[in-house]
């Protein structure tokens, strides 16, 4: 079989596979001061994208070690392609609000804080870039590794008037898999990767980070063209990582 991939193409696909070959992490979570919820006032729950979550859908991850061809030939396979396909019908907004916006929402709310939520994801293009320098972790001394860039939210907190930002990141949604060369070497897993992280808006402030990382192995996972397990196990792997969120800011489940 051989395949014709256009000058544009071969560019994209290189930089799928050097983004997708690893994943740097925080080394920590920085969780809220114990005395953060009896500060009160207005908190912002929003969304900002990132480069892999910009399209706004569930994706498929092929991990390990491919080269440019390899990752071609892996994601035109007729089943991949079906449940790639199936993955980018995956709205996440939707998601977004029933698991993170509505459940924050109703956390903070118990709490006294004044509550903003904003349903559209900000665009982190559109964002300018703060530098880690002008950052400070609140706590003298901390250590702080950060997932992705941080961005000046300035306009979005004065936009909401919000004392605070609660404001997720994500990273990896949808379904992963490791393959060598073509050939697979684990069953797929359903898979989602985010950050949390609360800012105090007047002087860029991080109260708190959280990164939370779910991936759960489908063994029986050929049902196309709708994929049932997969698409179900998606779903509770985004759950399961913000709960995980949820639990480090507030001190219970939800």
């Amino acid at each position: 079989m051989r395949f014709l991939l256009s000058h544009k193409t071969v560019i994209i696909i290189l930089a799928c596979f050097v983004l997708f070959s690893g994943c740097a992490t925080p080394t920590k979570n920085v969780l809220p001061p114990s005395d953060f919820m009896a500060q009160k006032g207005t908190i912002g729950i929003i969304t900002i994208t990132t480069n892999e979550s910009h399209k706004g859908t569930a994706d498929y991850y092929n991990l390990g070690t491919q080269g440019i061809l390899d990752y071609a030939i892996i994601r035109n396979g007729d089943m991949v392609k079906q449940l790639i396909n199936c993955l980018n019908k995956e709205e996440i907004a939707p998601i977004v609000k029933k698991y993170y916006l509505n459940l924050f929402r109703d956390g903070f709310s118990r709490e006294g804080f004044k509550v903003k939520t904003v349903n559209t994801a900000y665009d982190h293009k559109n964002l300018a870039k703060l530098e880690k320098s002008k950052l400070m972790t609140g706590r003298p001394g901390d250590e702080m590794m950060y997932f992705s860039t941080i961005y000046d939210l300035k306009s979005i907190s004065d936009e909401l008037q919000a004392d605070y930002l609660m404001v997720l990141e994500i990273h990896r949604f949808g379904v992963k898999r490791n393959y060598y060369g073509i050939m697979p070497k684990t069953p797929p897993s359903a898979w989602t990767a985010l950050k949390c992280t609360l800012i105090e808006t007047a002087s860029n402030k991080i109260i708190a980070e959280h990164f939370s990382e779910k991936a759960i192995l489908i063994e029986e996972w050929e049902e196309p063209p709708d994929f049932p397990k997969l698409m179900k196990a998606t779903l509770t792997s985004f759950k399961g990582t913000i709960d995980d969120v949820f639990t480090g800011f507030f001190g219970q489940a939800p």
